[in-house]
């Protein structure tokens, strides 16, 4: 029979029996078996095949027939039976062997059922005796008398000489109840003993059955192995007797032992440990209760006091502990360490000076000489207009000028003074329109009215369309009037003044830090999202920085303001809202 792997057992052959052939049990044949049994369980269904057992040379016939069938239980498998027959068998007579094999191992399901319902009955007979007990127990007025009853109801109902009840204070266990006497004084040997039987149960924080019960081959489990020699004394000084000793938790804290003694002769049969472990289950806890329930005021503040200190330095909770001194000694920092205090405010960039060249009349753009981000000097040509035409009218202009210049002295010299008249005034009118004409032609080459660098002036697309004085051609600015425009919130002005030193972090390029100076402070406030806010003008520290900014730039300038702790600037606007609301 083989059977699968689960929670509480190993998979392989669970048992095995042969008529007359012990080498068909062999290591080899078992391990063939063992896969045969997973192959059925997998399959789920019955197989047959052929078996040769090897034991004549080379033969390679087959020697029995291998018939298999699933062990099921509520449509779960839970293994396999592996039959092997002699060879020979006709096909149909293993049919029916495979059919009467399966049939047979539907009995499996009701031997599973059957166990099944024995298990219910047994737990609930537990329960049953475990309630009526703890009835019986609640009884009693505080934790001495509880445990009394405890103790006696422990005694008749499983038949001992002697229970005994202790629980933890401070770092040892003393005992409170033990049954079958009255008179037991706590300071005498047998109370002293009974006392050593606990300390040991809990130091191993497991339950002891002493004698320690052996196996079919008279040795003891490895795994049910304890130390037991304050159970050996206890039992050669006030025995021979057996004893056993459960230790009783209340959320998985050991809070006392409950210790049982009988007869030598009549030792605790293995059936009633499941019931003393339940017993104890719920012992400790109503132990713990009402011993926490017969506490004076003192007593309560004393245990309350203790236990966060255990808590605080006690082995437990280590994470938690961890976490809390990490945030403690973060508090610290905060609190201790100096940090740089700033003020941040959002900020822009503006140029003070900067000049718009337009077009001075209507022409056709001819020429442009710049591009934006250019640097040009004072002077220098950006750009030319078409002067064609207007070269055209001047040669027009001069040429009727020498015409009338001419009439005018010849009616000089003729005398007609009326005509010179006429000719004079001609030729002012002309000469007007020659410097008009003129100066038009000086101003067809644009050219930049400061030093500084080009920001506006793309006109490459443009050349030989028209323009007019309307129209904004070039924008020249000088890099060293820019100007860092601070709004500093009304909460935060009085920390600054002029001299202070900050630095500008434009929004497009974050990782560049750009120093300044503040220059000027604008005394009166100004609304903006709400607020009010101050401007506050700041020069640039290093005006070769000019040249990684551009008029119009946003970012966020933080202003120093000497030194403070983290606590201090994180809680100074909550610190500020209630000097506010309470008058503080």
């Amino acid at each position: 029979i083989y059977l699968r792997p689960t929670r509480e057992r190993q998979d392989g052959i669970a048992a095995r029996w042969t008529e007359n052939n012990g080498n068909l049990l062999a290591r080899q044949h078992l391990a063939r078996f063992q896969r045969i049994g997973a192959r059925v369980i997998q399959q789920d269904q019955s197989i047959i095949e052929d078996f040769d057992s090897g034991d004549g040379l080379y033969t390679g016939a087959a020697t029995h027939h291998i018939i298999a069938s699933p062990l099921k239980s509520a449509e779960v498998t839970h293994g396999a039976v592996v039959v092997l027959l002699n060879a020979g068998i006709e096909p149909t007579t293993l049919t029916e062997a495979t059919t009467k094999l399966e049939l047979s191992t539907r009995r499996f399901e009701s031997y599973m059922w059957r166990q099944q319902c024995l298990a219910e009955a047994k737990a609930k007979v537990q329960l049953r005796e475990t309630l009526e007990l703890l009835d019986a127990a609640q009884q009693g007025t505080n934790a001495e008398t509880m445990g009394q009853l405890f103790c006696h109801e422990l005694e008749r109902r499983f038949g001992c000489t002697r229970v005994s009840i202790g629980l933890v204070k401070g770092q040892a266990i003393r005992m409170v109840s033990v049954g079958n006497t009255d008179d037991l004084s706590k300071r005498s040997a047998v109370a002293e003993s009974l006392e050593g039987v606990m300390e040991e149960c809990a130091d191993q924080d497991v339950e002891i059955i002493y004698p320690q019960p052996l196996r079919e081959d008279g040795t003891i489990d490895p795994a049910q192995r304890r130390v037991t020699y304050a159970h050996s004394q206890h039992s050669e000084k006030f025995g021979p007797c057996s004893i056993a000793s459960l230790p009783l938790r209340v959320t998985n804290d050991l809070v006392g032992v409950v210790v049982l003694e009988r007869e030598q002769s009549d030792p605790f049969p293995p059936g009633a440990l499941p019931l003393l472990r339940l017993v104890a289950e719920y012992i400790g806890p109503s132990m713990w209760t009402r011993r926490l329930a017969d506490r004076k005021v003192l007593a309560v503040s004393r245990d309350r006091f203790y236990e966060f200190g255990e808590k605080l330095v006690g082995p437990r909770h280590t994470t938690l502990k961890l976490i809390v001194t990490a945030i403690i000694l973060v508090f610290l920092l905060m609190v201790v360490v100096p940090v740089p205090n700033r003020v941040v405010a959002e900020s822009s960039l503006k140029a003070m000076a900067l000049r718009e060249i337009p077009a001075p009349f209507p022409a056709l753009l001819a020429e442009v000489d710049v591009k934006p981000g250019d640097t040009v000097q004072a002077g220098q040509v950006l750009g030319k207009l078409d002067t064609l035409e207007l070269q055209l009218q001047l040669n027009r202009a001069i040429h009727e000028r020498g015409e009338y210049q001419s009439r005018f002295d010849a009616a000089q010299a003729e005398r007609k003074w009326s005509d010179a008249a006429i000719a004079s005034q001609k030729v002012e009118e002309i000469s007007n329109t020659i410097r008009l004409l003129q100066d038009r032609l000086a101003r067809a080459t644009l050219r930049a009215p400061i030093s500084g660098i080009v920001t506006k002036g793309d006109l490459e697309e443009y050349i030989n369309a028209p323009v007019d004085p309307t129209q904004v051609l070039f924008e020249v600015m000088d890099l060293s009037s820019l100007r860092v425009i601070i709004n500093v919130d009304e909460r935060d002005i009085y920390r600054i003044e002029v001299g202070d030193e900050g630095r500008f972090a434009p929004a497009g390029s974050p990782g560049r830090r750009i120093p300044f100076v503040i220059k000027h402070i604008i005394p009166s406030a100004e609304p903006k999202d709400s607020n009010n806010v101050y401007r506050v003008e700041a020069v640039l520290k290093n005006p070769e920085d000019a040249q990684y900014l551009r008029p119009g730039m946003a970012g966020t300038a933080r202003i120093n303001d000497g030194y403070s702790n983290t606590l201090g600037i994180l809680t100074r606007r909550l610190v500020d809202t209630i000097r506010l609301r309470l008058w503080w």
